[in-house]
């Protein structure tokens, strides 16, 4: 590569499981938590120091005393630095850190990719103030890519060998995800996965008291590890994957469906165009009386296999960036 890289990332662990195959590379540096080594007294100035409530009313100055500490260069090999940001890590362009890395390192570049919706977000992402920050800006939705001009790219993952849980019975389809826009769709496709004696593994997210149904059947919680979820992924013979109204993007249970050799129903009916579409492992609705009742009870043996899992490596997407710079 032509390129250090330094990824600045937000702390769900999520995102550390999708960037696990260039965390450790000697030419990236993936930041999750800047201040990670320092001792719990500078750790407790600096949360007080950024606190959202504090600042809501009193905005504390000099923040740029902690720039230093939130990167240290002690790359080997002496190459031109590419700085990749995520929407949760946009804060520190409003504190002036990326100011600051272009005046220390001239010759840098800078990329932010957003890896959820955008329109999700319409009072904290300016974007079109990013296009004039940073490089080149990345997103995973394609409609969203085209809306606001931005250069498209999927989702990562990297895959890590999960063992399953004795706590965790198998089972024939399984979701997880918040309700959002999307919790009367989630409701009738359990109803009818259900009635087709499937068994059936829903979580829920952040769904309110009185709009929990099914409560004895359906486990409404307000959070999961990821690595409990990955242990629910292997533990099914499909996942399931129902859009957020207005997501176009393959979003990152079809990264676990590939890296984890898991059929997928989703009523993502874009997903027909993707390079790794097999119909063998993916069925898609777009509505329940078109879902493939056949496709879930197959029990055949084969295996699955998308021949898809480098090419969703972040391996690959800094090697996409590199090529995206060179040629802009």
């Amino acid at each position: 590569m032509k390129f250090n890289f330094v990824i600045f990332a937000s702390k769900f662990y999520v995102y550390e499981t999708s960037y696990g195959d260039v965390s450790g590379l000697k030419n990236v540096r993936y930041i999750n938590d800047p201040i990670a080594k320092k001792n719990k007294f500078i750790k407790l100035l600096y949360r007080i120091h950024h606190s959202n409530r504090i600042n809501k009313y009193l905005k504390l100055p000099f923040k740029q005393i902690w720039f230093k500490s939130y990167f240290v260069n002690n790359f080997v090999e002496n190459k031109p630095i590419c700085f990749l940001f995520f929407r949760d890590t946009l804060y520190l362009e409003k504190l002036g850190y990326i100011d600051y890395l272009k005046s220390k390192y001239d010759d840098s570049k800078f990329v932010v990719f957003f890896q959820d919706l955008i329109s999700l977000y319409p009072n904290i992402i300016d974007i079109e103030h990013c296009k004039n920050i940073f490089d080149l800006v990345l997103s995973f939705d394609q409609a969203e890519s085209k809306k606001y001009e931005l250069v498209y790219h999927q989702l990562v993952f990297s895959h890590i060998p999960i063992k399953k849980s004795k706590g965790i019975s198998d089972c024939d389809i399984y979701f997880l995800g918040k309700a959002k826009n999307r919790l009367e769709e989630i409701i009738k496709t359990y109803e009818y996965l259900k009635s087709q004696n499937l068994k059936c593994d829903f979580y829920l997210v952040g769904v309110e008291p009185n709009k929990q149904v099914y409560p004895d059947e359906i486990h409404y919680i307000e959070d999961m590890p990821y690595i409990e979820n990955l242990q629910h992924v292997v533990s099914t013979r499909c996942l399931l994957e129902i859009m957020q109204q207005g997501g176009h993007g393959y979003t990152q249970r079809m990264c676990e469906a590939i890296a984890y050799d898991k059929k997928i129903l989703t009523n993502n009916v874009e997903v027909k165009e993707a390079p790794f579409y097999n119909p063998k492992y993916i069925s898609i609705f777009s509505d329940i009386s078109d879902i493939d009742i056949t496709f879930l009870n197959d029990g055949s043996d084969y295996k699955v296999d998308y021949n898809y899992k480098e090419k969703i490596s972040p391996k690959e997407l800094l090697l996409f960036i590199q090529e995206k710079i060179n040629n802009k």
